[in-house]
């Protein structure tokens, strides 16, 4: 029973990690993302609005949704993996976060560079808590989930 909270609790953890990570990017400035404000000092066309500097805020620039949708797709796989519990989801979970990392590697020159910055190391972590997690599964609907047995 102990080794099931302690590993939900990472899970959750490493989602709440993830939120922190969109909500910190959301008060950076444009600068930190957009390569044309290292070239010319002025943010790209993937910005939102004319009037936005490299000084303003990511927020300002592109708006509540992608920063919502930053969070949610770097989180999901992690409260999925926590709320599941079962080996297969925490690797599932590990590839899609992995997934996440290519494309924002895809991405690099926008805004999405950010899900590679949260999702790269997220899959490593990912990966490790996937490796030491026990397969757990449910005997009975009201009884205490149980290490399955090893099969050899």
């Amino acid at each position: 029973m102990r080794s099931r909270m302690m590993f939900r609790g990472v899970w959750f953890l490493l989602a709440a990690l993830a939120v922190a990570h969109a909500v910190s990017s959301g008060l950076s400035p444009v600068a930190g993302v957009s390569m044309s404000c290292g070239k010319i000092g002025e943010p790209g066309v993937d910005m939102a609005r004319a009037e936005i500097s490299c000084t303003d805020s990511l927020f300002t620039a592109v708006g509540a949704v992608p920063l919502v949708l930053l969070a949610v797709l770097l989180a999901a796989p992690f409260i999925v993996a926590g709320t599941v519990l079962n080996k297969r989801a925490s690797w599932l979970a590990t590839i899609a976060l992995a997934v996440f990392a290519v494309y924002g590697l895809l991405n690099w020159t926008g805004f999405w560079v950010l899900l590679l910055v949260g999702a790269l190391p997220g899959a490593i972590i990912a990966s490790i808590v996937s490796a030491l997690q026990p397969d757990f599964r449910r005997t009975h609907r009201y009884d205490v989930d149980r290490q399955a047995p090893r099969q050899v």
